[in-house]
């Protein structure tokens, strides 16, 4: 049985400039795009994530962004999981929800079928 596979984002719907200057020293680890014009805002996600496990990659999100998480609060933040799953069923277990409840984020999960 294969396992899924992980895309995390996390989407700033409302990012201030100086948050905004601060993540983009985080260009080596995130892939930051601006999707304002869809409402995201701005939007990080794990550059090398093909492979890891939702653990690994919220461990990454979570130390990266950990300095920043007042700032990350103030800009109404969404946690964004999406499982690509083989399977029938997908059960997402998240253990860094101390992390999303400090910084007040939303959390939307998807999983897409695939073959």
């Amino acid at each position: 049985m294969a396992l899924p596979n992980f895309d995390v984002e996390l989407a700033l719907r409302e990012p201030t400039e100086l948050l905004a200057e601060e993540l983009r020293q985080m260009k080596s680890q995130f892939l930051i795009e601006d999707r304002s014009d869809n409402g995201w805002g701005l939007v990080l996600r794990a550059e090398k994530a093909s492979g890891q496990s939702l653990k690994e990659i919220l461990e990454t999100l979570v130390k990266a962004c950990g300095p920043f998480e007042v700032s990350i609060a103030r800009c109404k933040p969404v946690l964004r999981v999406a499982a690509f799953n083989p399977n029938l069923t997908c059960t997402i277990w998240i253990d860094e929800a101390s992390f999303i409840a400090k910084i007040g984020a939303s959390i939307e999960v998807s999983v897409y079928p695939v073959d």
